[in-house]
């Protein structure tokens, strides 16, 4: 064999390595996102500590063996959409939140027919079944059917609709955010996911802060939370970061973005 067509192919050879280990280093992943595996032996010094010095407690079967790194998608606000503008309801929207009070016959209200007549109102104001879970109890204030939204399979946590039947009317409020279909924005292959533990041992801080009473942690789950930088206002476009979303027995929710740790929001 000619050694100068040899020479030629080891050289081409070794640059396809190069730059494949300089991709796998630095490049991005807009395919299936890594996994974060959770450290039980690391989980169980944090679940002691807290136990320990802040009064909290945990069981550590709720935290998940691994986690699908997600990376930010984008969503639209679907007060810009036109089948929201032209659904026929008259909403008061104030910043990102809509409401609208709908006028209906006297009627008594059960979960089979109020969850019928909500999923109509939400499919015309363009949002499909498949979209969203759905939450049906009975309140002081009426029968209350709420929609919470899906970039799926995740939930996204500031994406709901609460509609509250009464004999006469229902009244309709939320914000409500729609994933775009296959679009995720890349994230480096060798970025790490937010501690786990290290979150844990934050919101205990929190737990302590509020009241000193006795804590437990009640549920921890992994989805999406759409960032914001003034509540008040509302864009067309924003972008929905991984996060966790922790809850104590308290009725208090604490979300972290899972990408950088950052608290980002804190509810009852």
């Amino acid at each position: 064999m000619n050694w100068k067509n040899i020479k030629t192919f080891l050289i081409i050879l070794f640059l396809i390595i190069n730059i494949y280990l300089v991709y796998s280093q630095y490049g991005f992943n807009f395919r299936s996102p890594d996994a974060s595996y959770v450290d039980k032996s690391t989980l169980g010094d944090s679940i002691n500590i807290i136990k320990k010095n802040y009064n909290v407690s945990l069981d550590e079967n709720i935290i998940p063996d691994k986690i699908a790194k997600l990376g930010i998608i984008d969503v639209t606000n679907i007060i810009y959409t036109e089948k929201f503008k032209e659904s026929g309801y008259k909403f008061d929207t104030q910043g990102t939140v809509f409401k609208t009070h709908i006028e209906t016959e006297t009627y008594s209200y059960n979960e089979a027919n109020a969850g019928t007549q909500f999923a109509q109102i939400l499919n015309d104001i363009g949002i499909n079944k498949q979209d969203y879970l759905t939450d049906i109890k009975k309140t002081d204030e009426g029968l209350v059917c709420t929609a919470s939204g899906l970039a799926k399979p995740y939930e996204i946590f500031n994406g709901k609709i609460k509609a509250v039947f009464t004999p006469k009317n229902v009244n309709l409020s939320g914000s409500w955010y729609i994933a775009k279909e296959g679009i995720m924005k890349g994230t480096k292959k060798n970025d790490n996911m937010a501690d786990i533990p290290s979150v844990i041992i934050d919101i205990a801080g929190w737990c302590t802060k509020s009241d000193g009473n006795p804590k437990t942690i009640t549920n921890f789950v992994y989805g999406y939370y759409v960032s914001s930088y003034d509540e008040k206002s509302a864009s067309k476009t924003s972008s929905a970061s991984p996060c966790y979303m922790i809850k104590t027995d308290d009725g208090i929710k604490y979300y972290y973005d899972s990408l950088n740790g950052k608290r980002l929001k804190q509810e009852e």
